[in-house]
């Protein structure tokens, strides 16, 4: 990837993590996971688990979405501070 894509995808992922229906609908899918979750059956482990693991992805993508932007913030910061030493 380049460092002007890393920039455009960094900018991409900081507008997603703003997005206010974006967020509804991640909160809302975490809020029905952990709703099933606890009114699983004690015996139903497996249910659980999955719940759990679900739970867990969405974590995983506003996390990536969190590093992407700010991956995207320092090539920007950098790309600046080289523009700044050839002038």
């Amino acid at each position: 990837m380049t460092r002007a894509e890393e920039i455009e995808n960094g900018e991409r992922a900081r507008q997603l993590l703003e997005d206010p229906v974006l967020q509804h609908v991640l909160s809302a899918i975490e809020t029905q996971y952990i709703e099933n979750w606890r009114k699983t059956p004690p015996e139903d482990a497996q249910g659980r688990e999955m719940l759990y693991r679900a739970i867990t992805c969405l974590d995983h993508v506003r996390t990536h979405l969190n590093v992407m932007a700010q991956s995207g913030r320092l090539t920007l910061a950098h790309m600046e501070r080289l523009k700044g030493r050839k002038e």
